[in-house]
């Protein structure tokens, strides 16, 4: 999905749906796209924010995060891709990812 982001911006919201709920969850935004299990890498990105997703369950879990946008036009035109990882034993390598979301800031 691909959506608009005014620099400055100090509430960009990122949101997930349909996780296991309860579970620890992280959202990573960068200039790069965050491959598939580079979320442990500790590589430097725009965002890296974690938090335990509400709900109860398989396909019950949802979460947002707020991200602040910095005010400098330089990133007018800038393309941000993320991915949310959710720690599940069910899943291979223990944790699912969401597919991949991206945003150009104006």
């Amino acid at each position: 999905m691909r959506v608009p982001l005014v620099f400055g911006n100090p509430s960009f919201t990122v949101g997930v749906q349909g996780a296991l709920g309860g579970a620890n969850a992280l959202v990573v935004c960068d200039v790069r796209e965050p491959l598939l299990g580079s979320h442990l890498a500790g590589v430097p990105r725009f965002a890296w924010t974690r938090l335990v997703l509400d709900g109860a369950g398989a396909g019950d879990g949802t979460g947002s995060v707020s991200l602040a946008l910095p005010g400098d036009p330089a990133l007018i035109g800038t393309e941000l891709f993320g991915r949310w990882y959710v720690r599940d034993a069910a899943a291979a390598g223990g944790f699912a990812a969401t597919a991949l979301f991206t945003a150009t800031v104006f």
